[in-house]
């Protein structure tokens, strides 16, 4: 296994080829689907939908999965880490927000291009951090996944490169700005996950030094609610894993990060646990493999 290695009969390739057939079938916009990092492990993506739509479409695929696996005596896992020493499940979520067709998190002349009203978003999530992880990591095991080697998060603060932070920044333009919510278990409510952090991010209280997280913030200092206009959230249910190609060799481009006050560590002692919001899961389709 590994990233993009697969060949076209082999049992991955016809195990993805296969659960994407369905997906369409049943209606999910594909977008993408490879082979990733770790063995037996992959990526499918599809469009994004509005966040109830999308959160329905995650439990549709976990079931596509499961059936499409047993068919070929395969067992699908959602377990954020099935397999100890090598890179585990996650359930990436990508949000963002629109009024009237509009992205509110886009702005080109804000801090890595998001608008205030993003940076408030993720101001708020990073200051509620360890008490949303009742919800997004609410099992043992999904702890044992954030462990940095494995290029998975533990650190609350957000940024642009760095795949231990919580949340990460990626690059975009009017229609795909938005903000990347890495921590998140597979093994997830995704209807409890997608409300609790759309909640935090528009009405969470909002932390004392809260201008430290990022030049661009303007709006919801203190802790009284952010009231935004009437809203439009929509999510992309991008069914994928973790796994990404190894940075550690690599010398990127120093992007700043940022973080409410001293960077926190998301351990098993912290609290146990639209374009629109990109919803994003995984799968690992091993055989005859128990988790630990």
């Amino acid at each position: 296994g590994g990233y993009y290695h697969s060949l076209p009969g082999d049992t991955l390739r016809r195990f993805i080829d296969t659960s994407a057939e369905v997906q369409r079938a049943l209606g999910f916009g594909n977008e993408k689907d490879h082979p990733e990092v770790a063995p037996s492990q992959f990526e499918m993506n599809y469009g994004y939908s509005e966040a109830t739509v999308g959160a329905d479409q995650v439990q549709l695929y976990k079931l596509i999965a499961r059936q499409v696996a047993a068919q070929m005596d395969l067992t699908a896992s959602f377990l954020p880490k099935p397999v100890a020493n090598v890179n585990g499940n996650g359930c990436h979520t990508n949000m963002s927000i629109a009024k009237k067709g509009k992205n509110l998190f886009y702005d080109k002349k804000g801090q890595d291009g998001l608008s205030t009203f993003a940076w408030s978003f993720i101001n708020r999530i990073l200051a509620n951090g360890n008490d949303i992880c009742l919800i997004l990591n609410s099992s043992v095991n999904s702890y044992r996944r954030l462990d940095p080697h494995f290029e998975a998060p533990n650190q609350i603060k957000a940024s642009a490169i760095n795949r231990g932070a919580m949340v990460r920044i990626p690059l975009g333009n009017e229609k795909s700005a938005r903000v990347e919510l890495r921590s998140i278990a597979p093994d997830a409510n995704p209807y409890l996950a997608l409300y609790a952090l759309l909640r935090t991010g528009l009405e969470g209280p909002m932390p004392a030094d809260a201008g430290s997280i990022g030049s661009s913030m303007g709006h919801g200092h203190g802790n009284g609610a952010f009231q935004p206009p009437k809203k439009s959230v929509t999510v992309s249910a991008e069914m994928m894993n973790t796994f990404t190609y190894s940075a550690k060799n690599r010398k990127p481009k120093r992007i700043p990060e940022y973080s409410v006050a001293k960077p926190a560590t998301i351990s098993e002692s912290a609290s146990v646990r639209s374009n629109g919001v990109r919803f994003a899961s995984a799968v690992a389709a091993m055989k005859k493999i128990s988790a630990p």
